[in-house]
């Protein structure tokens, strides 16, 4: 049988449904040596860049190469991540299967949401003498909350109770928490009970109510839809609607391995939801969820040094950040932080695009929209080991993956982006178990900001080089300014000594320079200065700096290793001006004298002492030049 491949997409926000169903499709896939990918966004609402530039990570898949792709439809936030995965895997004809969410002509899996909250209802008025309550509801127009709105209202007016109000939840924990504290503020009336639209809304709720001191269930009654992991760790715990996830993953995986053989676009199955009576709601929790919950409650103090660590490694990773400038820096300097923790596994890939640390903002933004066709791996670990970074094909998905007969192995991809800025994503193999927890979220988020801030440093360093060069670099003939001389070539000389070394400092001035300015005019006069800049870089060794020191006067220091005296060494630099200048044929008289001064590490004094010292040895050469150039521009003036 050919080696196959199933893919999963989902949001990793509802993490608990994503490990039900991935453990389950796991189980199966392993049975018959079929490779998983997982792919988890951790999109909201909301309709902002940092969540809709997540949806690229879709781009990066090429559906020919799956055998199957099952959508986990229902925890999609946003329409245009199902509708990606649909129109992708429909145009390759490859089967797909929906979870919680009908789509046209996708099979679908579901558990109904109507029979679990009409048992919930029935169990508080019955078993509990609820006569009032209040709903708590997702996120308004939503299916799901949709039916169970209906059901709780169905099952209200069937055993006359009143329900007083609706409020919004919008099926997360902070939402739910405000309105039940306004609610409380206000001072209105409590009701029996609090009906959740799901779990996390009902442990805002009682957050709240613990918060103003109402018992809970002994005042108020809160129930959920979902159970959820978290809500078994609460006191009281939750009182919730099961929806056989624990069987979803298996469920799907079998019936899209029938879609391959026999496809049947109409297909659907639905199971039903189920009350599970518990502590919030005025019930004894069972055997089993109370010895789960103890064993949370054993791991608390492990779970807390673990996020300790957690926020060590991305303290690191900012630190380690802030000192870099440039891509190879960062590959050692957060590839050292990546090495010495362990979060993501033994095998992991961190892939970036390729122009992340080359452009700037607004260059980077407007070219950069989708993963380039090329991708870096910029840091990766094999059975535990660093290796290498290199480039490979964004279609490969995994770098340099390969089908391997008789083993099942699990990919988890994460994009990475911060706002409209692409960054790349992360592979995990093997090992799914940040995806089940919220900690691949707030790795994903911190790395982000750590790849944000690192770009950031970049090109602040480059904007900052590019300012002190500016800073130091005369305008009008592009080598060093006064003070770039006191600051980089002075700071050699002083370099040079602390290492043993010698310098030759030469100070060279045009002759007559007043003369030129008068007689030619100050354009004719700029030329000579930028002429003599060039020909003085021209006719000095390599690895000479350079600078203008004044209006006609120049500095040149270097390396001094020769047998030569300073004297001579300047009469064969002022011969290599000369002949530049020659070569130039410009329309005026142009000569330049030099000076100079050899420069031992022991040598005391400072570097206007060393100036003066060079200057006093060209004062014969220069007094000479003046007495030529003086008759030159008496002919030329006719007097």
């Amino acid at each position: 049988m050919n080696k196959k491949r199933i893919a999963i997409f989902g949001n990793g926000w509802t993490n608990g449904f994503y490990k039900s169903v991935l453990e389950g499709v796991m189980a199966e896939a392993e049975k018959e040596n079929v490779d998983v990918f997982a792919f988890v966004s951790y999109v909201l609402w909301d309709r902002t860049p940092q969540n809709l530039f997540q949806l690229n990570m879709i781009d990066v898949v090429r559906p020919e190469e799956f055998d199957g792709a099952i959508l986990l439809t229902n925890t999609m936030n946003a329409p245009e991540e199902h509708d990606k995965v649909v129109a992708l895997f429909g145009a390759a004809g490859v089967p797909m299967i929906s979870l919680e969410v009908r789509l046209p002509g996708i099979p679908y899996i579901g558990t109904e949401n109507y029979n679990g909250m009409c048992e919930l209802v029935t169990h508080l008025a019955t078993e509990h003498g609820v006569k009032k309550v209040v709903y708590v509801r997702g996120i308004e127009g939503h299916p799901e909350d949709a039916i169970r709105q209906q059901a709780l209202k169905d099952t209200v007016a069937k055993y006359g109770m009143e329900l007083l109000d609706i409020i919004d939840g919008d099926f997360g924990y902070y939402i739910s928490s405000e309105n039940t504290q306004k609610w409380i503020d206000d001072g209105r009336e409590l009701p029996d009970a609090f009906i959740c639209a799901n779990d996390h809304t009902a442990i805002g709720v009682m957050s709240a109510l613990n918060k103003n001191g109402i018992d809970v269930p002994g005042q108020v009654k809160v129930t959920g839809f979902d159970c959820i992991d978290e809500g078994r760790v609460t006191f009281p715990m939750l009182a919730t609607i099961t929806r056989g996830w624990d069987r979803l993953g298996t469920y799907a995986y079998l019936e899209l391995k029938r879609q391959m053989e026999h496809p049947d676009p109409d297909y659907e199955a639905e199971y039903e939801s189920s009350f599970v009576p518990s502590e919030s709601c005025g019930c004894e929790a069972s055997p089993q969820d109370s010895a789960w919950r103890m064993n949370k409650v054993r791991s608390v103090y492990t779970e807390n040094i673990q996020r300790v660590t957690f926020d060590s490694y991305f303290q690191d990773m900012t630190i380690a950040a802030g000192k870099t400038d440039g891509k190879e820096e960062f590959q050692h300097t957060m590839g050292e932080v990546l090495n010495n923790y362990n979060f993501l596994g033994d095998n992991f890939w961190l892939c970036t695009e390729p122009e992340l640390f080359e452009l700037e903002d607004n260059v980077y933004t407007h070219w950069v929209k989708g993963y380039s066709e090329e991708l870096d791996v910029i840091f990766w670990k094999k059975e535990g080991m660093r290796l290498e970074p290199f480039r490979f094909k964004k279609h490969d998905m995994v770098p340099g993956y390969a089908k391997i007969d008789n083993e099942s192995h699990l990919y988890v991809f994460s994009p990475l982006n911060y706002q409209d800025f692409l960054i790349g994503y992360v592979v995990i193999k093997d090992d799914p178990s940040m995806v089940y927890s919220q900690e691949l979220r707030r790795w994903v988020t911190n790395m982000d900001n750590v790849f944000m801030a690192m770009r950031q440093n970049i090109f602040t360093l480059k904007a900052n080089k590019r300012l002190r060069e500016i800073y130091m670099t005369d305008f009008l003939t592009g080598i060093y300014n006064r003070t770039g001389c006191e600051d980089v070539l002075f700071g050699f000389i002083e370099t040079q000594k602390k290492k043993g070394l010698s310098t030759i400092l030469l100070f060279a001035d045009i002759d007559r320079m007043k003369l030129i300015n008068d007689n030619y005019g100050h354009l004719e006069g700029d030329l000579a200065i930028r002429a003599t800049a060039g020909a003085l870089k021209a006719s000095c060794p390599s690895g000479f700096l350079f600078g203008r020191y004044g209006g006609d006067e120049f500095v040149a220091v270097g390396n001094y290793e020769g047998k030569e005296t300073a004297e001579e060494f300047c009469l064969k630099i002022t011969e290599n001006i000369k002949g530049h200048i020659e070569r130039l044929h410009v329309r005026f008289p142009l000569s330049v004298s030099v000076g100079g001064q050899i420069i031992t590490p022991d040598q005391a004094g400072d570097v206007k002492d060393y100036i003066d010292a060079a200057d006093r040895s060209m004062y014969d050469r220069k007094e000479e030049a003046h007495r030529r150039l003086d008759v030159k521009f008496k002919a030329k003036d006719g007097k």
